[in-house]
């Protein structure tokens, strides 16, 4: 295994420890301040695996974790962050037609290069949500299409990491409905 892929999985192991470990958060703030380092080992790790998509997404995904919860103007921020993710996936397009796994079907690409656009609008779209357990349904929608993604560039703690995600954020909604159920009864 080349050095470069050896360094991009230790990057991903560990942005993924603390992915799935936020699922399990309880406030909005502590679950995007550890995006951010989330985002930042996952950014690297996606660079670094050819995916420069995903990396686009993950270090504007850190630069909008800082600055939208603590905007008085979301809604611009909000369609700034969406441009910004849109413009620079379209720009950096050509550099990522080949995966980790090799040369790959370009129309197939062109759905999977799309998905941390989607992620973003996903994620940016519900960030400034009061409720703990929106923020959380998001997360569960983008984290299962990064699944895909992350499978198409080999980067297999990420794609583990998403499923254990989606989980334990699912846990974290049951549990605060059965909370809820058991203090109104």
């Amino acid at each position: 295994m080349e050095p470069i892929i050896i360094v991009a999985n230790i990057c991903s192991a560990i942005a993924c420890i603390i992915m799935v470990a936020i699922g399990f958060l309880k406030k909005k703030e502590q679950i995007v301040i550890g995006q951010c380092f989330q985002l930042g080992f996952l950014g690297a790790g996606n660079f670094l695996f050819g995916a420069i998509s995903g990396a686009i997404g993950n270090f504007l995904g850190v630069v909008r974790n800082l600055i939208l919860p603590k905007s008085n103007k979301p809604m611009m921020w909000k369609i700034i962050f969406i441009v910004i993710q849109i413009v620079l996936s379209v720009c950096f397009y050509n550099s990522t037609i080949e995966g980790y796994n090799g040369t790959n079907d370009v129309a197939f690409l062109k759905i999977i290069y799309w998905i941390p656009v989607l992620y973003t609008i996903i994620l940016t779209a519900v960030l400034d949500t009061k409720n703990v357990n929106v923020f959380r349904v998001a997360i569960i929608i983008a984290q299962s299409l990064f699944c895909f993604f992350d499978g198409f560039y080999g980067n297999w703690f990420a794609f583990l990491a998403n499923i254990l995600t989606v989980l334990s954020n699912g846990y974290s909604i049951y549990a605060d409905a059965k909370a809820a159920k058991k203090a109104n009864a």
